[in-house]
């Protein structure tokens, strides 16, 4: 036999202790004696002799002692929660509790984790282990701890707004754990995800804990982002917006309403791109919150609405040293997203031959040909950005004719990117000479302002912010993409607003599997898995409420015999 709550050796020295401690209260229960006397004048005799009590008298009355020790073993045991192991092949119960989005409405948390307690307890601690399907799966319950540490460790975790990860989890569990069968039992919402992984018949035997209710005809926002606008202005982007419905038609922008940072407006005329998706050209890229939400919500609230951060465009302040050549300082002046100021005030520097060595500042320099080996170098504070080849077009010079312009240079035309203590862009000097050309290309004035945008280090602009992804991050659109964000942008565990790198964030569920997997209704009860596992023998899986109620016997039949005069 084995114990839930206290170890072995604890349960077996605790019985031991206490059918010693029962002995010597035998010996040491007060006995009277009983004494005869002829007269009652002899009495004063008899209590100056004679001690009426003993205390230490021989161990007598074994039934009584016999009694007394099935009673307080009944409630010893039944406080170690024994566990009969079952002569069949042991089974690895792993309970996994989904507190995704699907748990959201409602009270589905409160009732699923009720179905998990009560499941659980049915099963030997041994053999039982509880998982929460965040998105990396986290142990609630290590198999042989006792189901209390269950109750107090769920009081801390909530459902989240964010993808259900069972699907992605489960096709990595094997069907046996050292050497024993899983059982898998699943507590959340029977998505189409997990319905595939249930009828393929491989892996863990799935169990159905706790399904939540389907909402019908539920409908969501399930696509918001941005992206550059096609219009070229500067200030602008353009607004994705895709919504999905289980049933009947998606939600149109008339259906929805639109709110920047609270404020309520109408779009102009939406274009549609597919089923369900509107692009919404040139919304004013002013830092502000977007919020998109359905009019009418449903039963499942995560997907009526969804916010994002628009980028915010803000001017560059650039200031041109002495040398420049007026070509490029027409493109400073020309150019709307730019603004010409005095050195003091500037954020970068333009720099030619008569200028300072250093300005402190990130600077375009203009160098002599003969002083760099290539026309065009960038410098890169962060290393891992030189592991990324060099893109042309984010350069400006994907039109460039870079043999005709070596021809007429009498010298090779390269790209180079190196890392430093700060950015810095490098061009040769001779190239805005008139007679080369480069400056009458359409590479010039967009090689020269995205340099400028990339030296002021914009902050790079979220396109999509989902829960349960990485966040959506490119570079600003007028900016060089020199050193582009890796695998280590931020990972958006659930929905609501957080900052990133001092940015704000808004994040949305934007999951249209998880809009679509709300409104599924559960099948017909005979597609329901095995579930043998709740028929074993009621003395083995109620072990602890039948000792109870022998101790409770026992106590009666104790105080009938103390009654009656039988037992002292």
């Amino acid at each position: 036999m084995s114990f839930s709550v206290f170890p072995a050796w604890l349960a077996y020295g605790g019985a031991i202790a206490l059918a010693a401690a029962l002995w010597w209260l035998q010996r040491l229960r007060v006995q009277p004696r009983v004494v005869a006397l002829p007269a009652a004048v002899l009495w004063r005799l008899a209590e100056g002799e004679l001690q009426p009590r003993v205390l230490m008298a021989r161990f007598s009355r074994l039934l009584a002692y016999l009694l007394s020790l099935a009673l307080v073993l009944s409630l010893w045991w039944a406080a170690a929660g024994p566990v009969v192991p079952q002569a069949q092949e042991r089974d690895h119960h792993l309970f996994y509790l989904d507190n995704s989005v699907l748990l959201t409405p409602g009270d589905h948390w409160a009732l699923a984790q009720q179905a998990l307690l009560a499941d659980a307890a049915r099963v030997p601690a041994a053999e039982r282990e509880v998982v929460l399907g965040e998105a990396v799966a986290v142990r609630l319950l290590a198999p042989g701890e006792p189901l209390a540490l269950l109750e107090a460790r769920l009081r801390s975790v909530t459902a989240q707004v964010r993808p259900s990860a069972f699907s992605n989890w489960v096709d990595r569990l094997p069907a046996r754990q050292g050497g024993e069968k899983v059982q898998l039992h699943y507590y959340g919402a029977r998505a189409a995800a997990v319905m595939r992984t249930a009828s393929q018949g491989s892996g863990p035997n799935l169990i159905w804990g706790y399904e939540a209710p389907a909402v019908p005809r539920n409908r969501g926002v399930v696509s918001l982002g941005v992206r550059p606008a096609q219009s070229g202005h500067w200030d602008r982007v353009d607004v994705l917006v895709g919504t999905a419905a289980s049933e009947g038609p998606a939600p149109g922008p008339g259906a929805l309403a639109w709110t920047l940072n609270g404020q309520s407006f109408r779009p102009e005329a939406a274009q549609p791109i597919s089923s369900g998706a509107w692009l919404l050209h040139d919304m004013p890229a002013d830092g502000r919150t977007l919020r998109v939400a359905l009019r009418e919500g449903d039963a499942f609230p995560a997907d009526d609405s969804a916010s994002l951060v628009l980028p915010s465009a803000r001017r560059v302040a650039v200031a041109v040293g002495p040398g420049v050549p007026e070509s490029l300082t027409a493109v400073v002046r020309q150019d709307p997203s730019l603004q010409l100021v005095p050195m003091a005030q500037a954020q970068v520097v333009v720099s030619g031959p008569l200028s300072p060595a250093d300005a402190g500042k990130p600077t375009l320099r203009l160098v002599a040909a003969d002083r760099q080996s290539n026309a065009f170098r960038f410098t890169v504070p962060n290393p891992s950005g030189l592991q990324a080849p060099v893109d042309a077009a984010a350069l400006g010079l994907a039109g460039l004719d870079a043999g005709a312009l070596a021809d007429r240079m009498n010298r090779a035309i390269g790209v180079e990117v190196t890392d430093g203590s700060r950015r810095e862009v490098s061009l040769w000097r001779e190239l805005f000479d008139e007679g080369q050309g480069f400056t009458r290309t359409a590479a010039m004035p967009v090689l020269v302002a995205r340099s400028l945008h990339w030296l002021a280090s914009p902050p790079p602009w979220i396109s999509q912010a989902r829960a349960g992804h990485r966040l959506g991050i490119e570079p600003d659109a007028r900016s060089l993409r020199l050193d582009l964000p890796g695998q280590g942008d931020p990972y958006l565990a659930q929905a609501g607003e957080r900052l990133v790198d001092g940015q704000p964030v808004a994040v949305s569920l934007l999951d249209e599997a998880q809009t679509l997997a709300a409104a599924q209704a559960a099948p017909p009860a005979k597609a329901h898995a095995d579930e043998s596992w709740t028929l074993a023998p009621l003395w083995r899986r109620w072990m602890t409420e039948w000792l109870l109620v022998l101790a409770t016997l026992l106590l009666l039949l104790e105080w009938h015999l103390v009654q009656r005069g039988r037992m002292p």
